[in-house]
């Protein structure tokens, strides 16, 4: 990591998306960087959990638990360590945008918006595209 952070100034974490880290993983990434000058940043993937399991489920509970249990295992170490950069929400190509969808994926970024991470959503089926694309309030 140090090599890479010569050249670098952020690096994403897709690895957050399969599993989320335990306290020692997350520990290790900021003992690396943690002596960096320059302002490095960790970029993280939301966990499949939420993206691709509670939210395409339509289970708001279970989408708010792990994005919290992530938000205080992850998340907040990192912002607390001034190493957190964005958290990509990369959502699954089954959820799609029908019933109750944008409110259940509203809930859970406002969740994490209340400790201004920079949230980035990648959309990856059709019905989320339209002209308007206005689908998400930008200031979350």
């Amino acid at each position: 990591m140090a090599y890479y952070a010569q050249f670098f100034d952020t690096v994403e974490i897709n690895s957050t998306y399969y599993h989320p880290p335990g306290e020692r993983q997350v520990h290790s990434w900021i003992k690396k960087m943690k002596n960096k000058d320059g302002g490095f940043e960790y970029s993280v993937k939301m966990p499949g959990l939420v993206t691709h399991q509670a939210l395409v489920e339509g289970d708001e509970e279970k989408a708010l638990f792990w994005a919290s249990t992530f938000d205080k295992t992850c998340l907040s170490p990192l912002a607390d360590a001034d190493l957190m950069g964005g958290v990509l929400f990369q959502l699954s190509p089954y959820f799609k945008n029908e019933g109750q969808a944008l409110s259940r994926m509203a809930m859970v970024l406002d969740s994490l918006a209340q400790k201004e991470y920079d949230l980035a959503v990648e959309f990856r089926q059709r019905s989320w595209l339209d002209e308007s694309g206005n689908y998400l309030d930008p200031r979350r």
